[in-house]
């Protein structure tokens, strides 16, 4: 718990240089539009509307997120529309749920700007979950937001699943479902032989059947025959 602390003081320290605030003052309610925006923006992203978290961004918004490969969508982004294609898709292909839970909202006197201290949460597709303390940073014209700076700790994040892994994963249970496919396909074959095979066995194919038939009708006739003559040597006897 100390450390998750530490981390957090390290990151509002940093948020606070870089917007040049060092005594920011806590906004615990929505009296604060600017702080209101934030909150709105964070809980649609919360709850899956995207279009409505985009929204409330300038059209050229800058987007600094930490680098590195365990962040979603890391680095600069630029335009609401390179945040929903590398920030939002990222999320998307990575985790079953994520989001930002802010615990608190810091406005500052000299720069237009909201720090966000909160934490960081999701489940990944691959398993695991995401519990990490984060500062957000967003800095407004007004009432519109124009930039956003995340800090996180990137290394507590598991590697964003890219596009290529996502095509290859698809690739992957296709090949697998059509090898069970196969599978079954030849089951059905064996299968099919087996019965075949006894049918033969027991002697019960249609052409055997026949046969069998043809040599009892034989029989049958061949008796009939002998008796008359039988009979008939009886009768000269007589």
């Amino acid at each position: 718990m100390g450390e998750g602390d530490g981390k957090v003081k390290q990151m509002v320290s940093s948020a606070k240089r870089r917007v040049g605030a060092e005594a920011p003052r806590v906004t615990e309610d929505d009296d604060s539009e600017r702080a209101g925006v934030v909150r709105g923006a964070l809980r649609a992203f919360g709850e899956g509307d995207m279009d409505g978290f985009v929204d409330a961004l300038k059209d050229d918004i800058m987007w600094e997120n930490p680098e590195g490969s365990n962040f979603p969508g890391s680095g600069d982004l630029s335009g609401p529309e390179e945040v929903r294609e590398r920030f939002i898709g990222d999320v998307g292909r990575t985790y079953t749920s994520f989001g930002f839970r802010p615990e608190s909202f810091l406005e500052t006197d000299h720069e237009d700007a909201v720090v966000v201290i909160g934490r960081f949460e999701g489940e990944g597709v691959e398993g695991g979950s995401l519990n990490s303390p984060g500062v957000q940073v967003w800095g407004f014209e007004g009432t519109e937001v124009t930039h956003v700076r995340v800090f996180a700790d990137t290394a507590a994040f598991p590697e964003v699943v890219t596009e290529e892994k996502e095509k290859q994963w698809a690739e992957e249970e296709k090949k697998k479902e059509e090898e069970e496919k196969s599978d079954d396909s030849d089951s059905d074959d064996d299968s099919d032989k087996d019965e075949g095979s006894k049918s033969e066995s027991n002697g019960s194919s249609p052409e055997a059947k026949s046969d069998d038939d043809s040599a009892d009708e034989k029989d049958s006739d061949e008796k009939k025959d002998s008796d008359d003559e039988k009979e008939s040597d009886e009768e000269k006897d007589g």
